[in-house]
Formats: structure tokens, C-alpha cells, sequence
């Protein structure tokens, strides 16, 4: 299963002209109204997505152009002809085309099967990709006469492509971020380089242990441009640091958002672990990741480690780690070992940064630093810019060294370095700004941006020279218009200065706490669309540094209600322009909760506090939590037990719980949602709010519905007509709609039709256009009509206007639902092109707020692996995607994966393997509060062919 979802690099030009060829085939094939050569065309799409799956690419390329000018003369033939109008004489001479183009399906089919399933299709000669090509270039000559076509095929080629251009434009690319330069100078690892190069090609997962400074990184750096690596994986090469987070910023999610972030993957509404692992399975993929080891001594450590051990277990990833302690235990990792650099080579390091000889007094002190990379280069520093002899290196050096003896535990070389660097002449002359400035560098390891250093840093004199010498001392560095320390540095600057309680209340941190919550208050209150709130566009690079100083400040004793209102509107900024996870989440977390007390003012004073700083964060935390792929529910939780605890009618409470039910429909528990939906609907009777009532009665109806219940069905038509009675017509659409959904469910075609059309009457009565989900259903239920051809053209008209306005979540869920019907018309190999194509546009969907998850598709890849007999591939599809509801907590997902995995068990003859998926499939089923009837869901995405019967026979004691 390693390349189920590899249909080549995107970079490829091979792979990129065969999906030309075959998305111009699939563009005529909906074009024309003629069965005949549509059937044709179907047939030739299914042979050139085979080629997609070849190990020989190149060698179909030529076949692939001319399968193309096979669909643009069938497109000049047919395009004003009708069925009647067409020759006996075309009609004989596709017949026979057809026939021929079977034999070549069958024939690369001979060699898929004659091939490990799990790797690239490849059998096909150059020499018989040859003779296709020809035999079809043959049938094109005779289309042409027969339909009696004059212009050249060039002139059609061009009229044609403005029509392909319309149905199917071209798609963007994923861009991920451009990994890290190569080091201008490395000595002594070229040895090393060369094996860790042999060992990432060979032993998969690895890595590279050292202490702080010993070249891990810079081993790495080459390693990943090596040119053996770069012709293996291509662009899928990663290199992941974290060395620009405060270890109170890394939770699992921040994790996570760092890695697709890297990668080029969007913020998207389905688990950020899913979305990683199908975007892993497309091919073989290098994730590097740098400075592993504070990871995983963190709370979240556990979680990443486990997390590691997912990605470890797919098998087109190899991850390489740097790290200073021992490998991972959750998985097999192979460390390699970076020791000191040879005599020579430090002597390199040491005459290249000192510009001088090497003496055998400097040959002493690179012993004595234990021929330490880092720590020798900044002693070349050292002597150089103080224009230090020698001797007098040596004695500053052991000056230091005995200086800090018993002060420091654990003593090593570097820290030494260090302390006698900021103590040299030439640190001194800058006087004490540099000492400053490394403190606040130290603090806030994302760094401050240069071009605002002298607005944060005020009281640091001669700035942009403290800045300069640093950097000319390799104690900091620049990156992308910030300045940083090394890790090594920064370290131990934070264990030797950055100590004890006061240090955030130093004046120096107090002017960048100053400039930033100015800035959050300056920006917070403006609305969105106004100057204001697009200037706010700042915390898109700045927003790691204020993260970090509103942890700092909330966390403190004594925690100001400012400090809250300020964090509310960093949220509110993450929010409008930099949707992501944020550790602020747990912080909320830890802070106490507002006690009632007894006297009625007090209580008003705890409410009003209440309302205006710790639920408003919250609640935006919410929100944010629909950007970025987080569950929602445990912060759902905290609101309404907030909210309970308050007890205070200014808070609608019923509102609390029906956003918390929500949270759980999204989760796939729908006992708790129902339960709540219950709750809600009760205190809206008590309100006496009729609107609100059938509101909630709305949803649970819908709710109802999913878990099986056709009592549902009664409750959304009484919640409807009473929205339209009160003439609340947004809402109503969306009961029509919802209606239309819950008859697809239960195989009622022509129901769900009438209430999608009911839909477009309450749209047209607004105003508005119509809403993309009746758009969706009404190809859904003409599929379930059996039409899919009718269900084909609503799609493709979706899926022309969703590129248009760039909308690629809606894209995927197009492919996806042609996928379903691909499947439905025994086109397998078509259905499994569209699901790649819907995994790919997936990962370029900032925002996903639909139902669409990895889950579903790879619930749709195993049913058409399923279809097509494939039994290995269909299991292993169906337990990616029980791997990914069970990271979702996608109980209803789950249970229909399982069922499915029972059905195969009964087709391949293991009753009793069949009997403990579908026990299994119970088990979930009272978890998630479902009807086992639910299992026999009509929506055609999800319906399974009545032959896998293993289920109905269990159920009646009969399997």
C-alpha cells in the first residue's frame, strides 16, 4: 500500500503530462452527449490512469499525447453530431477501437498482476508502448475520415483548449518551505556525511546523537542535499527545527502545525495527523527533524513520541533525528554517534576563523576543549577580533575555566567559551547592551525582528553594533530579518542568567511587553476590514514572542485582568490572519476559577470579570479551534462548566450547550450530543422561545437521523415550518437542506430532491444564491437514482466554479463523490485517480469546515479497492481509516470501516475473524450511540452492494 495514493511527483514533467493527457480525455468524456465514444473514452482514461502507477513513466508519454489527440478528435466528430446523425461506417470503426483499447487495459492489468502489489506497476516494454501508440494513431486516421474532419488536429487542439481550460483549469501546486542552505563550511564529517547518506537510503529511520554544538545540524543540513538523497525523494525533503520555540509553546498540536507547516499542508478542520500520514503515503518522503531531544522532555513527550511512532510505522516515510541523548524507544531508530573532530580538522576550523597558524600552544587548548567544534570556532572568534596571541587565548582561557570551577555544575569547554567571549576587550567595548541583548535573545528563542530591535530595546545603547558584534562573533545569528542565538548559546545564557522570578519584570523585557500589548490593544478592537485590523497583519511573524510573553504574564502570581483582555486579542489576531494551534490553550487551563461569593455585589463583580476576560478567550479559542483541526470539545467543556459554575442569567446558557453538542456531533459522540440537543431544546421551552426551540428540535431530528432513529424525520418538518412561520428563512433553508441530507440516508431519492428544491425556494425568497450543500445532495441523490452520468454533470459544474474562486475544499469533496460513483459504475481505476486528486486538493484547503475527512476518503478508497476484488488493499484502507477515526474520535466512521472489514473476512472465508469485526462493530455502535440500523446507511458514498450480506447474517444469527 506504499504508493495507493502516488500518482507521480508533481515536479515530474512525466507524471505532469500523462495527468494532461488524461484530464483532457476525462473533460471530452463529459463534453459529449453520444454514448459510443464516451464509452470510449472511459475506456482510454482507465488505461492512462494505469499508467500513472508505472515504474517506466517516460516511456507512456508519447502514448499519453496521442490519447489525448485521441479525445480531441472525438470531440471535433461528435461535438455538433447527434447519435442519429452518426456514420454506420464511424460507429464500426469504434467498436473496433474499443475492443482493441480492452486489450491493452488487460494487457498492462497482466503486468500490474504479475508485480508485488504493493510497489509501481512496471512489465510494459518500450517496444509495445510502441505499438500502442501506433494502432492508435491508426484509429485517429480513420475517425478522421469517417467523420469526415478537415481542419488539422493542431487548429482542434486549440479550439478544444479553451473549453479545457474552463472545466478544468490548472490546479497550484503544494509549497512547502525551502529547506535550509548548505554550510559554507563543514570540516572533518565529510566521512560522516557520506554514511549517514548510506544509512538514510538503506536503514529508513536514524539519527544523529552528540552533544550540544558537536555539528549534528550542520551534518544534517548536507546530508539532506546530498545529491544521492535528492534523486531519491525529489522535493518530498523536509527539514523541521524547533529551535524557535519556548519549550512552554510545544504541545502536541503546536507539533504538529509545525510539521505540516513545514511541509506546505493548510490549516484545515480534519485532524492534523490524518492530513500528515495521507499526505506521507503519496511517496517516499524525508522528514528531518532538528533538536528532537527537548521534545520529548517535555508534558507533551509522550504524545510526540507516540506520534513519531505513527509516522515511523508508514512505510514510504524515513525520519532522521539530531538529538543529544538516545534514540526514541517507541520505535527502531538506528543512532549514529557524532564524536569530536580529528586534530586536523580542528586545526582547520581554528586557522580559519583565528586567520592564523595553528602553534602547539593552540594545539594544547584544542585538546583541552576536547576538539569541540563549536567551542573552537568561537575561540577563532576570539583571537581574532581582539587580536589575541596564542598565549594570550590560552591564559584567558584558563582564567575563565578557573574561574567558573565549582560555580558551574557539569562544566563543559563551551561554557567557557562563552563566559570569556562576553568578557573579551571587544565584547566590553560595547558595553553593557550585550549582556542585555543575549538575555532578552535567550528568553525568547523565535528571536526579535532587526527592524524593530530599537523600538523593543530602547534602554540598549548602540544597538545595531551590539547586533553586529555578536553575529561577527558567531555568538547569534540572522534569519529571515530576526536575530537569534544558537541553541547551544541560548541554553546556556538562559541557565546562567535568565534565573529566578524577577528577570521578566527587567526593565528590558518590560519595553518589548510594553510595544506588543500596545500594539494588541491598538489592533484587538478594531473591526474586520477596517486599516486598523489589517495593519494587525504584523502578528503573522511576531506572533511566537507574544505567545510567549502572555504565558509568562498569566501564569505569574497575580495574574491582572489587563493581561487576560490582552490575550483575548491575540487569539482574536490568530483568528483573522494566522489561524493555529496555540499553547495559550492550556494556560487557560491552569488559571483559577472565578469563586460566586455570598453578597449579590461580589457576585455581579465575578460575573462582569468572568464575561469580559477568561470566557471571551475561551470562546475565541473555540473558533479557532474550527480553523485548525483541534477538538473542540474539551474546550466546549470548560465553557459550559464555566458557564454552570457563573450560574448567572446574563450568560445563555442554553447557547453553552448547544455549542458543546456540536463539538460531539464533530467528534462522533452523538449519545452525549443528543443528550444536550435534549437539554437545550428543554430550556428553550422554558424561555418560552419558540424559534429557539425548533432550532434545537432541528438538529436533533438530524441527529436522530444519523443514529438511526426515522423519528427524526418528523421533528425537522414540524422545526421548519415553524422557522418559516416566524419568517426566519436563513434558518429554514437550512432545515430544507438538513431534510434533503436525512433522505439521502435513508434511500429516499425523490424525498431528498423535493427538499433541495424546497431549498432553492427559500434562497430564492432571500435573495441569494443557492447553498452548495443542496448542490452536492442533488448530485448525491441522482446518483442514488441511478444516474450518475446526470449526478457527473452537477459535479463537474461545482467543481469548474469551486477553481474559480479557489475554494479547494469543495473540490476534494466533488472528486470524492465521483469517485464514490466511479466506484458505483465499475470504472475502479478512474475512482481511485479522483481520490488521489481529492487528497491532493485536500492539502491545499486553508479552511475545511465541511464533514470532508481523511477518514471518509480512505473509507471510499477501501469500498472501491473492495468493488474491485483488491482484498489486501481494501483491508488496509479500511484500517487507515479506522486509524484516523480513532484520532478523530470518529465513532461513526469507525464502525462502518469495521463492518466493512468484516465483509472481506466473510468473502475470504474466516467466519471467525468476520464474527470479531462485526462483535467489534457493536462495541462502537453503543459507544457512539447509533442504531446498528445506522450501518445500513443509503447514502451512496457510503452504501455497500447487497452481495456483502456478512453483516444482515450476523445480526440474524445465521453467519
Amino acid at each position: 500500500m506504499t504508493t495507493y495514493f502516488y500518482d507521480g511527483d508533481d515536479d515530474d514533467p512525466n507524471s505532469t503530462s500523462l495527468r494532461d493527457a488524461l484530464e483532457t480525455v476525462s473533460v471530452v468524456t463529459e463534453m459529449l452527449s453520444v454514448e459510443a465514444p464516451k464509452g470510449l473514452l472511459s475506456k482510454i482514461a482507465d488505461v492512462l490512469a494505469l499508467t500513472l502507477m508505472t515504474t517506466n513513466e517516460a516511456d507512456y508519454v508519447e502514448f499519453g499525447t496521442t490519447c489525448s489527440h485521441v479525445g480531441i478528435t472525438l470531440w471535433s466528430a461528435y461535438e455538433h453530431t447527434s447519435t442519429t446523425e452518426a456514420s454506420p461506417d464511424l460507429a464500426n470503426v469504434l467498436e473496433e477501437f474499443s475492443s482493441y483499447v480492452d486489450t491493452v487495459y488487460d494487457e498492462i492489468s497482466t503486468a500490474n498482476a504479475n508485480t508485488d502489489s504493493d510497489t509501481s506497476i512496471a512489465g510494459v516494454s518500450l517496444e509495445v508502448i510502441t505499438s500502442y501508440k501506433k494502432e492508435f494513431e491508426s484509429f485517429i486516421e480513420k475517425i478522421r475520415r469517417e467523420a469526415k474532419i478537415k481542419s488539422n488536429l493542431k487548429i482542434s487542439a486549440t479550439s478544444f483548449a479553451q473549453e479545457r481550460k474552463r472545466r478544468s483549469p490548472k490546479l497550484p501546486v503544494l509549497q512547502g518551505q525551502p529547506l535550509p542552505s548548505i554550510p559554507e563550511h563543514i570540516y572533518g564529517r565529510d566521512t560522516l556525511v557520506e554514511k549517514t547518506v548510506e544509512s538514510v537510503l538503506t536503514m529508513r529511520h536514524l539519527g544523529l546523537s552528540g552533544p550540544s554544538g558537536i555539528g549534528k545540524t550542520s551534518v544534517a543540513r548536507m546530508m539532506v542535499h546530498h545529491e544521492a538523497i535528492a534523486d531519491h525523494f525529489g522535493a518530498r525533503r523536509h527539514f523541521i527545527p524547533f529551535d524557535d520555540l519556548h519549550s512552554s509553546q510545544i504541545i502536541l498540536p503546536t507539533f504538529l502545525h509545525r510539521v505540516t507547516e513545514v511541509i506546505g499542508l493548510k490549516t484545515t478542520q480534519t485532524n492534523r495527523l490524518n492530513l500528515l500520514c495521507a499526505y506521507l503515503r503519496l511517496g517516499p518522503t524525508l522528514l528531518v527533524f532538528d533538536g528532537v531531544d527537548r521534545l520529548l522532555q517535555l508534558p507533551a513527550g509522550r504524545q510526540i513520541t507516540l506520534t513519531f511512532a505513527r509516522l515511523a510505522y508508514i512505510p514510504t516515510v524515513t525520519i532522521f533525528l539530531t538529538t543529544r541523548h538516545a534514540a526514541l524507544t517507541e520505535s527502531p531508530f538506528h543512532m549514529i554517534p557524532v564524536g569530536p573532530l580529528s586534530s586536523e580538522s580542528a586545526r582547520q576550523i581554528f586557522s580559519e576563523t583565528s586567520k592564523m597558524d595553528v602553534s602547539p600552544v593552540v594545539g594544547r587548548l584544542l585538546a583541552a576543549v576536547e576538539f569541540h567544534p563549536s567551542t573552537i570556532a568561537l575561540l577563532g572568534h576570539a583571537a581574532r577580533l581582539n587580536k589575541w596571541s596564542p598565549e594570550q587565548l590560552l591564559s584567558a582561557f584558563i582564567q575563565h575555566r578557573d574561574a567558573l570551577m565549582g560555580v558551574i555544575y557539569d562544566l563543559i569547554p563551551l561554557d567557557i567559551a562563552i563566559e570569556m567571549l562576553l568578557a573579551s576587550p571587544f565584547m566590553k567595548e560595547r558595553g553593557d547592551g550585550l549582556v542585555k541583548l543575549c538575555r532578552v535573545l535567550a528568553a525568547f528563542p523565535c528571536g526579535i525582528k532587526i527592524a524593530k530591535s530599537n523600538k523593543l530595546l530602547p534602554s540598549v545603547l548602540n544597538l545595531d553594533a551590539v547586533i553586529d558584534a555578536l553575529c561577527q562573533q558567531s555568538l547569534a545569528y540572522t534569519h529571515e530579518g530576526f536575530i537569534r542565538l544558537p541553541r547551544s548559546i541560548g541554553d546556556y545564557i538562559s541557565r546562567q542568567y535568565n534565573v529566578g522570578p524577577d528577570f521578566y519584570a527587567d526593565p528590558v523585557i518590560a519595553d518589548i511587553r510594553t510595544h506588543y500589548y500596545d500594539l494588541l490593544v491598538k489592533h484587538g478592537r478594531a473591526g474586520p476590514g477596517s486599516p486598523a485590523h489589517r495593519r494587525g497583519e504584523w502578528i503573522i511573524t511576531e506572533d511566537l514572542i507574544v505567545e510567549l510573553l502572555l504565558t509568562i504574564d498569566l501564569l505569574a502570581p497575580g495574574t491582572s485582568d489587563h493581561c487576560k483582555k490582552f490575550a483575548h486579542y491575540f487569539i482574536l489576531h490568530l483568528l483573522w490572519h494566522h489561524p493555529r494551534p496555540t499553547s495559550l490553550r492550556v494556560v487557560f487551563t491552569l488559571l483559577p476559577d472565578p469563586s460566586p461569593g455570598e453578597r449579590r455585589d461580589v457576585a455581579k463583580h465575578i460575573f462582569e470579570r468572568f464575561l469580559a476576560h477568561k470566557f471571551p478567550c475561551i470562546q475565541a479559542m473555540i473558533e479557532l479551534s474550527y480553523l485548525t483541526g483541534e477538538d473542540g470539545v474539551e474546550l466546549s467543556l470548560e465553557i459550559y462548566r464555566l458557564t454552570a459554575l457563573i450560574n448567572h442569567p446574563g450568560l445563555a446558557f442554553k447557547t453553552v450547550t448547544m455549542q458543546l453538542a456540536r463539538a460531539y456531533i464533530t467528534a462522533g459522540n452523538y449519545t452525549a450530543a443528543e443528550d444536550l440537543l435534549a437539554e437545550a431544546t428543554e430550556m428553550a421551552h422554558h424561555s418560552s422561545d419558540e424559534v429557539d426551540v425548533a432550532w434545537f428540535n432541528l438538529r436533533l431530528g438530524y441527529l436522530m437521523v444519523l443514529t438511526g432513529d426515522r423519528e427524526g424525520l418528523g421533528l425537522m418538518s414540524s422545526a421548519q415550518t415553524t422557522l418559516e412561520k416566524w419568517d426566519d428563512l436563513r434558518r429554514a433553508c437550512a432545515a430544507a437542506t438538513l431534510q434533503g441530507d436525512s433522505m439521502l440516508y435513508v434511500g429516499d431519492a425523490a424525498a431528498a430532491r423535493w427538499h433541495y428544491e424546497d431549498e432553492r425556494r427559500l434562497s430564492r425568497a432571500m435573495g441569494q444564491h443557492r447553498r452548495l450543500s443542496c448542490l452536492l445532495g442533488l448530485g448525491d441523490a441522482m446518483a442514488l437514482d441511478g444516474r450518475p452520468e446526470d449526478a457527473n454533470g452537477i459535479f463537474e459544474d461545482i467543481y469548474a466554479q469551486a477553481v474559480k474562486e479557489q475554494d479547494w475544499e469543495r473540490c476534494a469533496r466533488v472528486r470524492a463523490m465521483q469517485a464514490s460513483i466511479s466506484t458505483s459504475m465499475g470504472r475502479f481505476t478512474i475512482a481511485k485517480q479522483q481520490i488521489r486528486q481529492a487528497v491532493k486538493l485536500l492539502y491545499l484547503a486553508r479552511e475545511t469546515l465541511s464533514q470532508l475527512s481523511f477518514e471518509w476518503l480512505h473509507y471510499i478508497a477501501g469500498k472501491n479497492e473492495m468493488y474491485a476484488k483488491r482484498y489486501g488493499a481494501a483491508k488496509e484502507l479500511f484500517m487507515m481509516s479506522q486509524d484516523d477515526c480513532q484520532a478523530t474520535g470518529n465513532l461513526s466512521t469507525e464502525a462502518l470501516a469495521t463492518r466493512a472489514l468484516g465483509e472481506i473476512a466473510c468473502l475470504e472465508g474466516d467466519i471467525e475473524v468476520a464474527k470479531i469485526h462485526f462483535t467489534e462493530v457493536r462495541s462502537v455502535c453503543v459507544k457512539a450511540g447509533i442504531s446498528e440500523e445506522r450501518l445500513n446507511i443509503c447514502h451512496p458514498t457510503y452504501l455497500l452492494k447487497d452481495d456483502f450480506d456478512g453483516w444482515v447474517r450476523f445480526k440474524n444469527d445465521h453467519l
